[in-house]
């Protein structure tokens, strides 16, 4: 689901790209750990600030409707020798893959519209 927001700056003559904010609900492995399974609920949007057109702000967040699962951390022993990797006693461990939510949150500026703020503001009334 999308919405958007149409916003007119000063006069109707001029209006800006309008303001977003996405609903999705689906499956995506980047937050599943490379597995399709469960639901994830993604939330976008960019918003221009008030007073300063060109200036957006933007974010979205990836998270998946389920509780939260710990797991217990491997903890090892300081060692006080360098031990060969190739040692039958060495365990090499897997890494598991990501199984997190994740968020971003930035601003970003409309040049097109910075560039004609600029023009209008050098032209003489």
């Amino acid at each position: 689901m999308r919405i958007k927001v149409f916003f007119f700056d000063g006069d109707k003559s001029k209006h800006l790209f309008p303001a977003t904010f996405d609903v999705t609900l689906g499956q995506d492995e980047s937050v599943t750990a490379n597995k399709l399974r469960g639901v994830i609920m993604s939330l976008g949007g960019n918003f221009p600030l008030p007073g300063i057109p060109w200036l957006r702000v933007f974010g979205s967040a990836h998270a998946r409707l389920a509780a939260n699962h710990s797991f217990t951390v491997l903890q090892l022993p300081a060692s006080q020798t360098f031990t060969p990797l190739n040692t039958p006693t060495v365990f090499i461990q897997p890494i598991q893959a990501v199984d997190q939510d994740y968020f971003r949150v930035g601003m970003g500026v409309d040049i097109d519209h910075a560039i004609q703020s600029l023009r209008s503001a050098k032209k003489p009334s």
